[in-house]
């Protein structure tokens, strides 16, 4: 089959193509026909056409480089014919461009001071924060401190319960004659108007006695213990003793220990009171009154 275009005559039916010289209808010759009975000169033929095909290409790649190189070489040609600029134009734009810098660093300055400034402010703010916040907390634990000082709720409380103890140290005064207790709100303790730091020691003693009793009854424990009756005389024994007595009749008390240095156990007690003797911290026998 031809590979370009073939025209039939219809007068003669001779096959016709295009001549390449100047186009004319001339009589179509067929190439000569290669034979496939040679496969090596059919492999050399490819590989010559590739190689011409290479060739091409890198021909148009070269070609293309060229046209690029030619309108670069056009392009500085252009730019060497333009007129250079004066040397006073220059030293504007140098003065130009040593302004701008100039500007930039002053700018950068006002930057970082604003970055700066802007952090202050965020510290300043969360420092504010937290001054709010402690405020608060102070003015809190003031509430508080003043609600624990001695006239705030401990006050109250104290006061609540100073109340029923200076009731009964009252009453206690009186059933044994002594001299009447007293605690004042910052438990101070003072007896007939005296502190107790100036009462003698069996005044002391008394007031002692009496606080413990009413501490004793305010509880509901009903236990007295007392150590040094031996510090009262012959009737501050006997008014002691009678004390307790009529505070386990009543039923205001059930047990009370009274612990005391003496030469011999009292002559008479109460039917409320058993007497033991203890020497050498054993308990034995029973030394006659004297």
């Amino acid at each position: 089959m031809p590979t370009e275009p073939t025209y039939t005559c219809p007068a003669c039916s001779v096959l016709l193509r295009h001549s390449h010289a100047n186009g004319a209808l001339v009589e179509f010759t067929p190439p000569p026909i290669v034979s496939t009975g040679e496969p090596g000169k059919l492999a050399e033929y490819q590989r010559a056409r590739d190689l011409l095909d290479r060739s091409v290409e890198n021909d148009k790649r070269d070609l293309a480089a060229a046209d690029l190189a030619a309108r670069t070489l056009a392009e500085i040609d252009d730019a060497r014919s333009d007129p250079a600029p004066a040397p006073e134009e220059i030293d504007a734009k140098k003065a130009k461009l040593a302004e701008a810098r100039k500007e930039q660093t002053r700018l950068a300055g006002v930057v970082k001071t604003l970055e700066a400034d802007e952090c202050a402010a965020a510290i300043a703010d969360e420092k504010t924060d937290i001054a709010r916040g402690l405020h608060i907390d102070v003015a809190q634990w003031e509430e508080i401190a003043a609600a624990l000082a001695p006239n705030g709720i401990p006050g109250e409380i104290l006061g609540e319960a100073l109340g029923p103890i200076n009731q009964r140290l009252a009453s206690s005064a009186l059933m044994t004659e002594w001299t009447q207790p007293l605690v004042d709100g910052d438990m101070t303790i003072t007896a007939g108007g005296r502190l107790y730091a100036l009462l003698s020691e069996s005044e002391k003693w008394r007031v002692d006695a009496m606080i413990a009793e009413a501490i004793s009854h305010l509880s509901g424990v009903k236990l007295l213990v007392l150590d040094r009756v031996d510090v009262l005389d012959f009737v501050g024994r006997e008014d002691l003793l009678y004390w307790l007595d009529g505070l386990a009749e009543d039923g205001e008390i059930e047990t009370a220990l009274l612990f005391a240095t003496l030469k011999a156990l009292p002559a008479a007690l109460p039917d409320s009171a058993a007497a033991v003797w203890i020497e050498n911290g054993t308990a034995g026998r029973v030394r006659e009154a004297a």
